[in-house]
């Protein structure tokens, strides 16, 4: 993909969309000797199921931006590794199980922030899973976090937007119950 980029980069592209579709065209290109990789059989396939659901007549640049989460997550489930990061950058992708670390008042939301982004964030973060979702906060924390997102050590609580969710127990406890 990124070979193919770097020659749409660095050529002429039609103005308007081919007859064949984005994806077709895109696959032409592959022939080309400037490029050295042709898409894997996967890419290829999510390239002509795109131009079936595309809209008509859109730019090239549209139809990038709608492959562009879906190749994530072809990459994503290509992977079997875990992979770290921020609550804002998962948008985009989906995972058979997500955990979300440190859902509690003062770090989610954090202080003086923009509630309803914060309560966007991890929107964002907890409806990439398409199985499990774990959710974690720390009662007490120790050492250099101790202070991390609340001025004072004492006890904390999972973070208010974790209230009046659609969430179920599986083994029959209140499913905010803390566990020693």
């Amino acid at each position: 993909m990124n070979a193919v980029l770097r020659w749409l980069e660095a050529n002429e592209l039609p103005d308007e969309q081919p007859e064949e579709g984005w994806g077709n065209w895109i696959i032409g290109l592959t022939g080309d000797d400037n490029i050295e990789l042709a898409p894997t059989k996967e890419f290829r396939e999510l390239l002509l199921e795109l131009d079936n659901i595309a809209e008509d007549e859109q730019s090239l640049g549209r139809y990038l931006g709608q492959i562009e989460p879906l190749g994530k997550d072809l990459a994503q489930s290509q992977s079997d590794g875990v992979r770290i990061m921020t609550m804002g950058m998962s948008k985009g992708l989906t995972v058979r199980a997500t955990i979300v670390v440190g859902v509690e008042d003062g770090l989610v939301p954090r202080p003086n922030s923009d509630l309803s982004e914060e309560r966007r964030i991890l929107y964002v973060a907890m409806t990439r899973a398409k199985e499990y979702l774990f959710c974690t906060w720390a009662g007490r924390r120790r050492g250099a976090t101790a202070r991390a997102g609340n001025p004072s050590t004492d006890h904390r609580r999972y973070s208010h937007f974790l209230e009046g969710g659609p969430v179920e127990s599986e083994d029959g406890r209140d499913f905010l119950e803390g566990r020693s």
